[in-house]
């Protein structure tokens, strides 16, 4: 895939969870507290790197092609 596609996918993937985020979606809270609890993080403190940790497992999650 190109760059630019690659980018829409991956701010597509960001958008979303982010959306997930403001409007308080209780499994994305659950997954966003799960994730802090395993890398020693806040989920207030540390919001930004646990939402960019999910997006990354989101894109990791794609498959390739």
């Amino acid at each position: 895939m190109s760059h630019l596609v690659n980018d829409m996918i991956m701010e597509d993937i960001a958008d979303k969870i982010w959306a997930k985020v403001d409007n308080g979606d209780l499994d994305i809270w659950r997954d966003i507290t799960e994730l802090a609890i395993e890398r020693g993080k806040h989920p207030d403190d540390d919001m930004e790197e646990l939402v960019n940790i999910l997006i990354d497992q989101e894109w990791e999650g794609l498959p390739d092609g």
